[in-house]
Parts: structure tokens; sequence; C-alpha cells
């Protein structure tokens, strides 16, 4: 794929930019793309009538998909924290039982 530089003249087509993800449409006759020269964009390989599909597809599964990836998320956080806290409570009776031995030995 060739890409393209912020501030140059592209043919039409799509276009999207590496860093930010941020896609732009060049309309028929070209355009310049929008940014300073550090950015750089690749033309998708997608014809304009395929994704005007594509894109409510794209939406619909971000909208059913983000939930779900909330939810893993919210669970896996608690039951980190319920982990480091089970550690943090075993470490605490193991170092109470070994400062009562000590304590024993010096008597």
């Amino acid at each position: 794929m060739r890409e393209y530089h912020g501030g140059i003249w592209a043919p039409p087509g799509f276009y999207l930019e590496r860093t930010i993800w941020k896609t732009q449409a060049v309309p028929r006759g070209g355009q310049i793309l929008e940014g300073a020269e550090e950015s750089t964009y690749v033309r998708l390989p997608i014809p304009p009538l395929l994704m005007a599909f594509l894109i409510p597809i794209a939406g619909a599964l971000y909208v059913i998909l983000l939930p779900l990836i909330a939810g893993a998320l919210i669970i896996w956080l608690a039951g980190s924290k319920a982990w480091k806290a089970a550690v943090l409570v075993a470490n605490r009776r193991l170092l109470r039982g070994r400062s009562r031995d000590h304590s024993s030995l010096g008597r």
C-alpha cells in the first residue's frame, strides 16, 4: 500500500491516518489531505459503495461488543483486587505466626 502525507494532494478514495486512526474520504477529483507533513495516511483498498455498508456494521459491532468488553474488564478488575487482598491477608497471617515463634525462642 502506498503512503501519503498530510498537506499533499491525494487521488479519490478512503484514507486512514495511522497514528490517530482517523479516516478521511477524498471525493472525486482528489483533494489535499488534512494534517501536517508528519501525518502518514494509507489509502484503504475499499470501494466507496462497500464502505457505505461496512460503516454501519462496524458501528453495530461497537455498540454490541462494548458492554461485553466492559463487563469482562470489570470482572477481571474485581478478581485481581480480590486476589491481591487474599494474598495480603495470607502474608499477614504468616508473618504473625513467625513473629510469635521467634518471640518464644528468646525467653
